[in-house]
């Protein structure tokens, strides 16, 4: 028996005949193309979206209450500072103690930066500004080469000593009277004063600065005046 062999037909093809047609083949569809318009619209889109990817972040703000100050004292020097021209005189020791408000340990490098008030209670015109720095850290605060680390609730410490010259220059211990002075030694006694003093730091560059109250402290300074 003899076989027929049919041509093959392109691929896409239709075998056979549609109602109504005098062909048998059918073509492939067209290609859709997006109209230009639509194709502008859809990369604009694209553009927008990447471009909101790469918004820019909100400004960073520093935590605030994290640290606290708990007090600042205020005495006189126990050893006899010598000044420059190596005469006897009184200086002020003045420590400060805060603590951890945070819920979680504190370490990072250090970064002290503040600042330390005083000025005399009855003359708040004589006055000095003394800087805060990591200086001014001491023990038993947990500070090692360089990295500062408080656990919650746990103090910290800073000591910061003035010689009782103001910002302008003048000596407090000169400009108030005197009241006394030791035989032999030329030592002389002020009369009693009061210094204020606040002051306004943080340990941290990226935590916000704390203050603290204003304090007071009653002295009797002493200085060697000339002549021995």
């Amino acid at each position: 028996m003899r076989k027929t062999r049919h041509p093959t037909r392109p691929a896409g093809e239709f075998c056979g005949r549609l109602p109504g047609s005098e062909s048998n083949t059918i073509a492939a569809p067209p290609r859709r193309r997006i109209p230009w318009p639509g194709l502008l619209l859809l990369v604009c889109g694209l553009a927008n979206l990447l471009a909101g990817c790469k918004e820019a972040l909100p400004p960073y703000e520093a935590p605030a209450d994290v640290i606290r100050v708990t007090g600042v004292q205020a005495t006189i020097g126990t050893d006899s500072f010598t000044n420059p021209d190596g005469r006897i005189r009184s200086y002020i020791i003045f420590l400060v103690d805060g603590e951890s408000n945070y819920d979680d340990t504190l370490q990072d490098t250090a970064h002290v930066s503040g600042l330390l008030e005083v000025w005399l209670k009855s003359d708040p015109g004589q006055k000095a500004v003394l800087p805060l720095t990591n200086g001014n850290i001491t023990p038993p605060t947990d500070y090692r080469r360089g990295i500062l680390t408080i656990d919650p609730e746990e103090e910290f410490h800073l000591q910061a000593d003035w010689t009782m010259f103001t910002d302008a220059g003048s000596d407090i211990l000169r400009t108030l009277a005197h009241t006394d002075t030791t035989e032999g030694t030329n030592i002389a006694y002020t009369v009693p004063d009061t210094l204020v003093f606040r002051t306004e730091l943080t340990l941290f560059a990226q935590v916000e600065p704390v203050e603290s109250d204003t304090g007071e402290y009653g002295f009797v300074g002493y200085i060697q005046l000339e002549g021995n």
